[in-house]
């Protein structure tokens, strides 16, 4: 673990979710996958990893950390909770404040979905990758998971 990050993060916001996503990708399968895992208050609510195949599998793992992000989104709007996502891969926060290029259908519909969604607020948390954070590491094996990856 990293003594510069603590093994999880906790919401300031005692109305806010944690969300954490990350996504992997299968090269021999062309499969991506996102996971995800859902705090409220300290406490884990709910997690997933799904795979995938389709038109964004050449993005490989940033197609699940977007996939991951937007599911996350989707969630916490469910059920009118703000919400924050912590990610591993910059572009999930860059493009949804329109701070990087949207040059494809996933990024531009990304960043178009995060936009249009006014019911809940938004923030987004960097967190190194593979340096103990333990929900960081535990939405990388979901995802791994999904795609049949050890």
């Amino acid at each position: 673990m990293s003594s510069h990050q603590p093994a999880h993060i906790v919401a300031h916001n005692p109305d806010e979710l944690v969300a954490y996503v990350d996504g992997s990708y299968n090269k021999f399968t062309e499969e991506f996958a996102y996971g995800m895992v859902i705090l409220e208050n300290d406490t884990v609510i709910h997690e997933e990893g799904k795979k995938f195949k389709n038109e964004f599998s050449s993005m490989r793992n940033v197609a699940g950390e977007v996939y991951g992000a937007t599911r996350a989104i989707e969630y916490a709007a469910a059920l009118g909770k703000d919400v924050g996502i912590y990610y591993d891969y910059t572009g999930i926060e860059h493009w949804a404040k329109g701070e990087w290029k949207t040059n494809n259908a996933l990024t531009k519909g990304y960043r178009e979905y995060v936009a249009a969604v006014n019911t809940i607020k938004i923030t987004f948390h960097k967190v190194a990758a593979h340096t103990g954070v333990e929900y960081n590491e535990r939405v990388d094996r979901l995802a791994k998971q999904a795609l049949g990856i050890k």
